[in-house]
């Protein structure tokens, strides 16, 4: 699998010495389960010795079994008929080496009434390496909800202060919500952490403006990426809550480790604590100069709550 896949819905297990189950109640009716199974590739420990026996059990027998799926090896499908069967358990088991990083994941599970991948599953392919860059995961917040340090939006922590995740309040660059930096009050900040390759160079872009109901008229923005530092402005002179006069900005970052952590923060020291920096449509990708790395400046992020950091192996997977 190449990097990029994104599993909308899966469930995390990890069996320890004792094996994990999950229960379905079936009516006896014709028809298939299916999805897939594999290991989970934490972001923190990196390490390389998960491996899991996935068993599919129904009233009593067993149906399906994966084999040992290692740390490396490539999501495996199943498809189970269903026809007579009340009870199904998802079994989990340790690969019988040790416990260490057995992580075991079932993605996807879908119960159907035809079999094959095609109607299992539907991957989305996402370039944005980012979870919820245009903060629309989660719902509606009306005209804004405000946010305090340690608070999650979708992919996303609070690092300081406060922050505003704006609706109606103000109109959006893309999607229907943005971020004040300044939340209701102070000085705050957001971050997000995810797989780099050391050495590698990304391309990190998105879309600056600035609250128009206060002053000050030039609203100052900190883009962290890992140790590297970008300080940016934005003039609201002319500026409204409907034209916001949203500016693209784009920069090219080294990742100097394995994981990295993206920040952005209200550049502000002093004066009133509301109405400051507003951002949108943030996106990261791997930079390729050869092709001119041309982005795209959609929401193309499907990502939900969950294991926001991390993989599975053979690719990059998020799921509920």
């Amino acid at each position: 699998m190449e990097p990029g896949i994104v599993w909308k819905n899966g469930m995390f297990t990890s069996p320890g010495n004792t094996p994990t189950e999950m229960i379905y109640y079936h009516d006896g009716s014709k028809g298939y389960l299916s999805g897939y199974v594999s290991i989970l590739y934490c972001i923190d420990y990196c390490g390389s010795m998960g491996d899991c026996g996935f068993v599919i059990k129904g009233d009593g027998k067993v149906l399906w079994g994966s084999g040992i799926v290692k740390h490396h090896d490539a999501p495996v499908f199943f498809s189970i008929p269903l026809r007579g069967i009340h009870e199904l358990r998802l079994i989990t088991n340790s690969g019988g080496d040790n416990i260490d990083e057995d992580w075991g994941c079932w993605m996807e599970l879908k119960v159907s009434k035809k079999t094959g991948k095609t109607d299992a599953v539907k991957v989305i392919k996402d370039d944005n390496i980012l979870i919820n860059g245009s903060f629309e995961e989660g719902g509606s917040v009306g005209s804004f909800k405000t946010l305090r340090q340690g608070d999650k939006i979708q992919g996303w922590t609070v690092t300081k202060a406060t922050v505003d995740l704006n609706g109606t309040f103000l109109k959006a660059q893309d999607g229907k919500n943005s971020i004040d930096l300044n939340g209701t009050p102070g000085f705050g900040g957001i971050q997000q952490r995810f797989f780099t390759k050391k050495g590698k160079k990304y391309l990190l872009s998105f879309y600056l403006a600035g609250n128009p109901e206060g002053g000050p008229k030039i609203k100052k923005l900190l883009v962290s990426f890992g140790d590297q530092t970008r300080e940016l402005e934005f003039d609201i002179t002319g500026k409204s809550r409907e034209n916001m006069g949203w500016e693209y900005h784009e920069f090219v970052f080294k990742a100097k480790q394995h994981a990295t952590v993206l920040k952005f923060e209200s550049n502000h020291k002093s004066g009133p604590t509301n109405w400051r920096t507003v951002t949108d449509n943030v996106k990261l990708v791997p930079y390729d100069k050869s092709k001119n790395n041309v982005v795209y400046h959609g929401n193309s992020s499907h990502s939900l709550y969950g294991l926001k950091y991390g993989r599975l192996a053979g690719g990059s997977y998020y799921f509920v």
